[in-house]
């Protein structure tokens, strides 16, 4: 090897080791001692063990059965007028096509005994 070549691999290795250096000898105790990194302790969170309280009064199993008896009355009530619509729907539509249906037969029925075999 020549003298720049080992001058070259000593001046990396220097310099390697300088900034490694910098980041191995830094203290972190003053990192660890600073107020963003302390826990602060107001007692209201975490509460392990305890059951939270709810802001508002619970709904008691009286009223939810209450309240889906309520809302399956409503719902059957609009399945039957849903039903009763739907077979009006289809009575009304029904109605139509036997009517376009007749009016077909009528507009064969007129063309067939225009035409002269």
């Amino acid at each position: 090897m020549y003298w720049h070549q080992k001058f070259k691999i000593f001046a990396l290795l220097a310099v390697t080791g300088l900034v490694t250096s910098g980041c191995v000898t830094g203290s972190t105790d003053a990192v660890l001692s600073s107020p963003a990194n302390q826990a602060i302790t107001t007692g209201t969170f975490p509460t392990i063990g305890e059951v939270p309280q709810g802001q508002t009064t619970q709904i008691t199993p009286a009223e939810k059965a209450a309240t889906k008896a309520e809302l399956n009355r409503d719902a059957q009530k609009g399945n039957l007028q849903a039903a009763q619509n739907n077979q009006a729907d289809y009575n009304r539509e029904l109605n139509a096509m036997r009517k376009h249906a007749a009016d077909q037969r009528k507009k064969r029925l007129a063309e067939i005994e225009s035409r002269n075999y």
